[in-house]
């Protein structure tokens, strides 16, 4: 990623899902620079501005082929350094992970 980047990042990717059940799926995508937007299937599933970045996709599976996709935004302190901010130590940014979709208790 470029250091004076500012702006978002989209993140996409398919899988394969089988039997739909009442079994819950938590989508946690480890570290994140900074918020995240999960949509699943085209449906929204969340945001989240800070840790823990962990998304409950269950209501967004759906039998057969699916589609993830996360958009990462970082602050404009990236693009635009300012007088304040320009000897500012900036954190990674973009999906950093690890990410992980894993089965949960029963909701």
């Amino acid at each position: 990623m470029h250091p004076l980047f500012g702006g978002y990042m989209v993140y996409e990717g398919e899988f394969e899902y089988g039997k739909v059940d009442p079994t819950r799926y938590l989508l946690d995508l480890g570290k994140v620079g900074e918020t995240a937007e999960v949509w699943g299937n085209g449906k929204a599933v969340g945001t989240r501005i800070a840790p823990p970045y962990k998304f409950d996709i269950s209501d967004a599976l759906t039998e057969g082929k699916n589609t993830l996709k996360v958009v990462v935004t970082n602050n404009l302190g990236y693009e635009q350094r300012d007088l304040c901010s320009k000897f500012m130590v900036l954190e990674p940014t973009g999906l950093l992970g690890p990410i992980e979709i894993r089965k949960t208790v029963k909701l």
